[in-house]
């Protein structure tokens, strides 16, 4: 009877799916005349971007967004959503789809809305019906290729003659950074990039092996069939001929393509057989000069590459040639065959180029044909994808952004990325790495925090309107969360579930919350309390086994619960004085100790609570925190005194010149004290600038010492090592305590700090 019913149940559900009609998508809705749609899957991180990443603050989107819904900050939008135009510039008309229950608005300043199957259509044209297109936009067949993590992904088709009129990218925007990857759309066409694009390898590019760093283009092209090569120009001219030196020089090339500086512009090509290039050259030998001990060539042939015009693209007629390693690099100019070969012998080339280098490590190996930018060009390319008006001024900083075309089988893949060059300079130079505006003022300290993911860092910070943000080590928000109060001290991480996935934990004034990589709650938190928790969170693994435990302070009392949300049974703690600080777990010698302050008196628990080593003495404690420095509880009283307690319970007190307002740090062999203009590493004493110190912070990594404070008078961050020497490069820019870590994977160690009431900046520390 059981087995009957569960079959009964069964068929049911599949009828019921079976005869429930389909939804419409919002895809079903884009207007047929749509010739540009882009998709905005996370409305935060778009909305940062606008802000802070250069290109996207120059676009209309901003201006199209706040023209029809409203500001942009003051929308609510917790899905994908929508924008459609005709690109018409007389008469743009602009749409806006989303699901219903992502739109959190109740009105907008000037569009109408409608809502069919709820799905939500806004739209500047009154409509008295709605129903989905009759035919499904192009846009649907590769929606599927929208990358949900990027900025935004954007379908562009036109009837101009460019590689950028008809694509699909997905885009990702940070502050330094525009990192462009999609397909390109007409790879049907004769003349389309793909079906030139037939006669290319893939491989690795290899010009910028000889290309000077000081250049203003690049392009080339992994060309390994000349002849296919010229059918292909004669379908476009029939009275192009190929000459014999073409045919045999051009034969012994796998590479070929131009170079282009302020001196002049050259052909270049890359030989896979050196001797088959000097037997077609052999008519070519009279030497014109020495240079640098490189011969440079003259070259007699006015008709040599005049069929070429994709490649050309102007009149070019080379009159001296020369060859560095397998490059043979033609040009009508002698000053720029001598720059290359300068460059060449100096060790300066675009592939020795750090900022060149930093780009390619983000693109593909392999390419089809690839073109680094100068900004007249890059300004050309915005200005056609995102309806910008760049000059190439504005572009300077951003040289050596860099495209490439990859075929693959029918389909021609797109990388571009366009990223802000840093400065050159010493090994001890500190370099900004970027700064972020957010929506509202800085609340809490920023830190670093691990990301599982990508083995690197991220950054959390919280704003006065209580928002949490997860930003990317490039700068790129990834999420914002409204929480019921200020986070309390520090954010910390947690395992719960033992895989290797990470979780934030954190208190806020009556709730302990567990949330996931993507900003969600992590059942079964967050607890909820009638009572105020007075301390930040503490978090212990007693075992190093992920079996955590969450202790909550309320004033005089301490609640513990484990991982699952449940209260510890056994361990009782309260006592007659609030306490003072959060309670911290120490491992000595096999032994666990929970310590804190409470009153005037010194608790040294353990792990149910039960007083393991007894204080009979009484301390004033002064408002800093407890370390254990010398393998002894340690911190200091409101004279300034160094107050020591040892795992037996005896005090002791050192007077060292500390003052009573003295704000301290240490680590197990390291104390730091800064009062006054004075700070003091162990026993060296600096003496600093008068003025308002963020207390001193202590950081070990790379098994190296950095001590750092912040002057907020002067807004100026100090680093010092472990004698009390000033680091060099310091000070730099900042209005805040700051966060050290090595962020990005890389050898240098990253930190963080505010740099307005609003904004934060990252600088990469040597």
């Amino acid at each position: 009877m059981k087995k009957t019913g569960l079959v009964v149940v069964f068929l049911l559900l599949i009828l019921g799916c079976q005869m429930a009609p389909n939804r419409p998508s919002i895809y079903d809705f884009i207007p047929e005349n749509s010739n540009l749609v882009i998709e905005i899957n996370n409305f935060e991180r778009f909305k940062s971007a606008l802000r802070n990443n250069l290109f996207l603050s120059k676009t209309s989107l901003n201006e199209a967004i706040e023209k029809h819904l409203g500001t942009v900050d003051s929308l609510n939008v917790s899905g994908p959503l929508l924008i459609c135009t005709n690109l018409n510039p007389e008469t743009p008309k602009f749409t806006f789809i989303a699901e219903q229950k992502d739109i959190l608005q109740n009105s907008f300043s000037n569009i109408q809305s409608q809502i069919l199957d709820s799905i939500w259509i806004g739209s500047e044209e009154v409509k008295t019906a709605i129903s989905p297109s009759a035919e499904k936009h192009p846009f649907t067949a590769i929606q599927s290729l929208a990358d949900t993590n990027s900025t935004l992904s954007l379908y562009h088709t036109s009837n101009k003659n460019s590689v950028w009129s008809n694509v699909f990218l997905n885009i990702h925007a940070s502050p330094e950074r525009l990192a462009l990857n999609g397909i390109l759309l007409d790879t049907n066409a004769p003349n389309s990039v793909a079906a030139w694009l037939e006669i290319n390898s893939t491989k690795p590019q290899k010009i910028s092996d000889v290309a000077p760093e000081d250049l203003v283009s690049m392009e080339s092209y992994n060309i390994t069939d000349f002849n296919a090569l010229f059918e292909k120009v004669k379908t476009q001219d029939s009275t192009a001929v190929v000459s014999n030196l073409e045919q045999s020089l051009l034969g012994t090339f796998n590479e070929m393509g131009w170079i282009e500086t302020s001196e002049g512009r050259g052909f270049i090509g890359h030989s896979f057989d050196m001797g088959a290039t000097n037997e077609a050259l052999i008519g070519f030998q009279k030497i014109s000069e020495n240079y640098r001990s490189v011969r440079v060539f003259e070259f007699n042939n006015p008709s040599f590459l005049s069929h070429l015009s994709d490649f050309t693209a102007e009149k070019f007629n080379p009159n001296l040639y020369t060859i560095l390693d397998d490059f043979i690099i033609f040009s009508d100019n002698a000053t720029f065959l001598k720059s290359l070969i300068s460059s060449h012998q100096n060790k300066t080339t675009l592939a020795a180029n750090a900022n060149y280098k930093a780009i390619l490590n983000q693109l593909s190996d392999d390419v089809s044909f690839q073109s680094t930018l100068d900004s007249e060009s890059l300004s050309g390319i915005l200005n056609a994808v995102l309806n910008t008006k760049f000059s190439a001024a504005d572009l300077l900083a951003y040289k050596f952004s860099t495209l490439q075309l990859i075929k693959d089988d029918q389909v021609v893949h797109l990388n571009a990325l366009l990223q802000k060059n840093k400065p050159k300079g010493t090994d001890k130079k500190i370099r900004e790495e970027f700064s972020l505006v957010l929506d509202a003022d800085i609340l809490s300290e920023i830190q670093f925090v691990d990301n599982h993911l990508t083995n690197q860092k991220d950054i959390v910070v919280q704003d006065i309107e209580n928002q949490l943000y997860l930003i990317s080590n490039q700068g790129v928000v990834q999420w914002k969360k409204k929480l019921p109060g200020p986070i309390l001290g520090q954010i910390q991480q947690v395992d719960l579930y033992k895989n290797g996935r990470l979780q934030l934990a954190f208190a806020t004034p009556k709730r302990v919350h567990v949330l996931d990589r993507l900003g969600r709650d992590v059942g079964p938190f967050p607890l909820k309390f009638n009572d105020d928790i007075s301390q930040p969170l503490a978090i212990f693994d007693y075992d190093a086994n992920r079996n955590y435990r969450f202790l909550i302070t309320q004033k005089n009392s301490l609640l513990m619960y484990d991982g699952r949300g449940q209260r510890v049974k056994g361990f009782n703690y309260s006592s007659e004085s609030n306490i003072e600080n959060t309670p911290k777990h120490i491992r000595h010698r096999g032994k666990d100790y929970i310590v804190f302050m409470t009153g005037e008196n010194l608790a040294i628990l353990n792990r149910r609570g039960q007083v393991r080593v007894p204080v009979r003495e009484a301390v004033e404690f002064s408002n800093q925190d407890l370390y254990f420095y010398n393998n002894q509880f340690t911190t200091l009283n409101k004279t300034g005194e160094l107050i020591q307690v040892d795992s037996r319970g005896r005090v002791s007190r050192q007077t060292l010149g500390f003052s009573a307002k003295t704000q301290m740090t240490a680590s197990r062999k390291t104390l730091v004290a800064q009062w006054e203009n004075y700070l003091q590493v162990k026993d060296q004493k600096i003496v600093l600038d008068f003025g308002q110190k963020t207390p001193p912070k202590l950081f070990y990594l790379n098994d190296t010492i950095y001590i750092n404070v912040t002057d907020l008078d002067s807004n100026t961050i100090w680093f010092y090592d472990s004698q009390g020497r000033a680091l060099a490069g310091f000070p730099v820019y900042g209005t805040s305590t700051i966060d050290l870590a090595n962020a990005d994977m890389d050898k240098a160690l990253e930190f963080v700090s505010q740099s307005s009431s609003t904004s934060i900046v990252m600088y990469q520390l040597y």
